[in-house]
């Protein structure tokens, strides 16, 4: 056995049930659903970020900043808020316990836990700052505890059990009643001594907050994403609920920053880390380009119905169809040089020569326009084209061209069969 056979062997018996098994737990998998299901709230708000930066509608559209700030700050600014009654209602889920009271209990101890008000002329106001970025953190700790307290209690019998026949609205909040109390009066007692959880669990958590916006995370977390799809397992399962709420937390506050007039300070952001790749996880575009003139007629076929799932950035026909999935011809492009490719968007920002990332943007939009839209800097769209198209085609083609000979020669013995 040769010792690539041995490593892919290694591979399939150790990485590939390892990263199956972490990316199918249940907690990891309600982050990811729950995280899905924000991306339409940020996308909504992220327009609203969008329309006003555009070149030629800045100085036209100054006067009304105040007017596209209020969509941004009931999405971006409350945007832990959703976030923890969605983990909950996931995680019920789960449980098979009642989604939506658990995920309004969330909401409740949540909001307790963030509470910070001041009184101004007999009026009560409630500040945002723990509800929207700096608040992520903390609001999945609410809701992951309020959601395993809630079904603890159900489970048990720890609840008030409804009379007979009464209708199932009632029968509900009689039956949600004490393990809303249990459940809120441990973050009561916190909050009535001046102990705020998110603000709690956001500064115990900025040692690791600064790590992930380093050169090194950046890169690591490039090669896992790389190497889970080279192994099939979708990348997404595995890194996503790890890696991307930094990612998210991090944008988003470079958005509160420049919506406040700051300077915006992270570098590692959702949409630097993306806009990196065109065609996918790999950079595959350039593969298709090839295939489209191929002599190998699997290659060409491939590549005429990949081509714009592709360009969208949905690089599942390549992955499986050329294939590049446990292809050894392709380990060293899709798996090393790709990622390091990648990676000059971190470097580039760094530098000075892009701008941070701060508009949250997930779309399948061909890139660089999906880095473009992350800070609205044209000088996006020159180096975009580079680290997406012409680098790749590089460090692609000649590995292309092995494959591609291959399946000449496979063609060609199976059409004399």
């Amino acid at each position: 056995m040769s010792l690539w056979s041995r490593y892919m062997s290694w591979m399939e018996r150790k990485l590939v049930p390892l990263f199956t098994k972490v990316g199918s737990q249940r907690h990891m998998v309600v982050l990811r659903e729950s995280f899905l299901s924000i991306i339409s709230i940020i996308l909504v708000g992220s327009i609203f970020e969008i329309i006003p930066g555009l070149p030629g509608l800045a100085n036209k559209l100054a006067p009304y900043k105040a007017y596209f700030d209020m969509p941004f700050q009931v999405t971006f600014g409350v945007l832990a808020v959703y976030l923890s009654f969605l983990i909950a209602y996931n995680l019920a889920g789960t449980y098979k316990v009642d989604q939506v009271a658990a995920g309004i209990t969330s909401l409740m101890t949540f909001l307790l836990a963030a509470y910070t008000a001041t009184s101004v002329d007999g009026t009560l106001y409630m500040s945002l700052e723990w509800l929207g970025t700096w608040g992520i953190f903390g609001a999945i700790v609410i809701g992951f505890y309020s959601a395993e307290i809630y079904r603890i209690c159900i489970q048990k019998g720890w609840y008030f059990k409804p009379p007979p026949g009464v209708p199932p609205g009632v029968a509900r909040f009689v039956q949600s009643t004490l393990p809303q109390l249990i459940i809120l009066a441990p973050i009561w007692l916190l909050s009535s001594v001046g102990i705020k959880i998110p603000s709690l669990i956001t500064n115990a958590l900025k040692p690791v907050i600064k790590a992930t916006d380093t050169y090194p995370a950046f890169l690591v977390m490039l090669f896992i994403e790389h190497l889970t799809w080279f192994v099939g397992v979708h990348s997404w399962s595995l890194i996503g609920p790890i890696y991307f709420p930094f990612l998210i937390a991090n944008q988003t506050a470079n958005a509160d920053a420049i919506a406040k007039g700051l300077v915006p300070m992270f570098i590692a952001t959702f949409n630097c880390y993306f806009g990196g790749a065109a065609g996918g996880t790999g950079s595959h575009f350039p593969l298709v380009l090839f295939g489209l003139k191929s002599k190998s007629k699997t290659i060409r076929t491939v590549s005429r119905a990949g081509f714009i799932p592709v360009l969208l950035n949905i690089n599942e026909p390549v992955l499986f169809g050329f294939p590049v999935i446990l292809n050894p011809i392709y380990f060293i492009p899709h798996c090393i040089l790709a990622p390091l490719i990648r990676s000059l968007t971190y470097l580039l920002t760094k530098a000075g020569l892009v701008s941070p990332c701060h508009i949250l943007f997930f779309a399948f939009v061909p890139n660089p326009f999906l880095w473009y839209f992350g800070n609205l800097d044209p000088r996006t769209l020159f180096w975009g084209p580079i680290i997406g198209y012409v680098l790749p085609a590089l460090a692609y083609y000649p590995f292309f061209k092995i494959h591609e000979k291959a399946m000449i020669e496979l063609e060609r013995k199976q059409g004399a069969q």
